[in-house]
Parts: C-alpha cells; sequence; structure tokens
C-alpha cells in the first residue's frame, strides 16, 4: 500500500511539473510570436497633416519622422530593422511610404501631424464598361467636346509603355507645353531619347513593389518605364495615343484609330 502511496505521489508531482512546464513553454511561446509580430514589416502609405509640416524641405522631415519613430519604438522593443523611407507625396496628398514594423506605426500614433496609415497592397484593377466609366458615349465624349485636347497633358499609371508605337510618334506635335515640370527616366531599354513632342515623360517606380515582392525580374521584365506587359501602351494610346491610318485588328475593321472617343 506504501509504495501505492509513493507511486501516486510522484504521479500527481509530474503532472505538477508538466503544467508548470507547458504554461512556461506557452509563455515563452507568446512572448516569441508576440515579438515576431511588433517585427514584422509592411509597406504603408502615411498621411500626414500638411499644416503640421514644418520643414520646407519635405525629405528631410520625413526623415526626422521616421528617425523619431525608430527611436520610439525601440524604447519599447528591441529592433532589427531600419524603417525604408520610400516615397515622398506632396501634390494629391501629404505624406510619405515606407516599410515599418508594427511597433514602428504604432510609434507613428505620437508623431504630431500623423493622421492615418493604408497598407500598400498588390490589387488586381477591373473594369467591364470601359467607355462608360470613362464617360465617353455615343462619339460625343470629352475629346470631341475639348477640340481634341491640344496642348493638354494626360498622366497615367499603368505596367509602363512602349515608346516606338506608331501612337507615340511626334510628327505634327506642336512643342512640349511650357507648363511641363516633368521628367523622362532612364532604366533597362529606356532612354531619355525615348520621349519626344507626344511622349513628353515617363517615370517607374518599383520601390513599393520591390519592398513587398523583391527585386523585379529583369528576365521577364524592365526596370524602366518600358512596358513588357501591354496594357499600359494600350490604355496610353486610348487616353492620348495620335492619329494611326489603315489600324485594324489582324486585317479587320481598318479605319484610322484615335483613342476612344
Amino acid at each position: 500500500m506504501g509504495e501505492t502511496f509513493f507511486l501516486l505521489l510522484f504521479v500527481e508531482a509530474s503532472r505538477a511539473t508538466m503544467i508548470i512546464f507547458r504554461t512556461f513553454l506557452f509563455f515563452l511561446v507568446f512572448m516569441a510570436t508576440t515579438k515576431i509580430a511588433l517585427m514584422e514589416e509592411q509597406t504603408y502609405i502615411i498621411h500626414m497633416d500638411k499644416t503640421k509640416i514644418t520643414d520646407s524641405d519635405h525629405q528631410q522631415y520625413y526623415q526626422a519622422v521616421i528617425d523619431s519613430i525608430t527611436k520610439l519604438s525601440s524604447q519599447e522593443e528591441e529592433e532589427e530593422n531600419t524603417p525604408q523611407l520610400l516615397y515622398i507625396y506632396e501634390t494629391v496628398i501629404s505624406g510619405f511610404a515606407a516599410k515599418l514594423s508594427t511597433s514602428q506605426l504604432k510609434s507613428l500614433n505620437q508623431v504630431d501631424g500623423f493622421l492615418f496609415a493604408t497598407p500598400d497592397e498588390l490589387l488586381s484593377l477591373h473594369t467591364t464598361h470601359t467607355p462608360q466609366f470613362l464617360g465617353l458615349q455615343n462619339g460625343n465624349g470629352l475629346w470631341s467636346a475639348s477640340n481634341l485636347a491640344s496642348d493638354v497633358i494626360v498622366g497615367l499609371v499603368d505596367t509602363g509603355i512602349w515608346p516606338e508605337h506608331v501612337s507615340f510618334q511626334d510628327s505634327g506635335m506642336s512643342p512640349v507645353p511650357a507648363h511641363w515640370k516633368g521628367t523622362c527616366e532612364e532604366g533597362t531599354k529606356f532612354s531619355i531619347s525615348n520621349c519626344n513632342k507626344k511622349l513628353i515623360g515617363a517615370r517607374v517606380f518599383v520601390q513599393g513593389y520591390e519592398a513587398i515582392i523583391g527585386r523585379v525580374n529583369e528576365t521577364v521584365d524592365y526596370r524602366s518605364p518600358r512596358d513588357s506587359n501591354g496594357h499600359g501602351t494600350h490604355t496610353a494610346s486610348i487616353a492620348a495615343g495620335n492619329f494611326v491610318n489603315q489600324a485594324s485588328l489582324f486585317g479587320l475593321a481598318k479605319g484610322s484609330a484615335s483613342g476612344m472617343k
């Protein structure tokens, strides 16, 4: 009977030890998971109050914001990463894009002028009723109403552009509008000479993509404004393409192509 008593006592003690061990193990896993979550990085579009920006040099101001949240977050958690300032926005919104950890994003709430942050995501855009969506029906669209939009600058955000396409030849075009403040950015198989009086500028914005996915695979794409997909060239020719005579679809429906009117 005594042996049974000691055996039961040993079993109960072992169970208690196991409970304590499991609790301790759960605590360690919880702490490790929490730390990983706090240090997990994501790209955000940060919206700031323009009236709170005290430095005329926005690059310097936003870098100071990045530096301040790095210090704030490191006081709470040991940070192993340095935030990446990707882009600065000054026209439509005031703010910047940056790759931040969860704790760094949390520290932004303590920065004067911070409004809100939107996660940067990869999305597929779809429209099945483009003419109606753009308000271009029955040949009475914006081009006709604006006398074919002479000296109007049209900007598109898309997959790029194929500058050699006949829709972008500039014969007969007037000089580049004086109020144009953009640039023609060079890159893989794209040079300044690819721009002309029709295609007056081109930029490539890859930092946000590369922050999420990694460096552009230049065996299948271009790290430049050049279009590897074709969609950007298509939409650019629709929005602002030059007149192209004898255009057709595989030899059918021959006529003059001049974008979507």
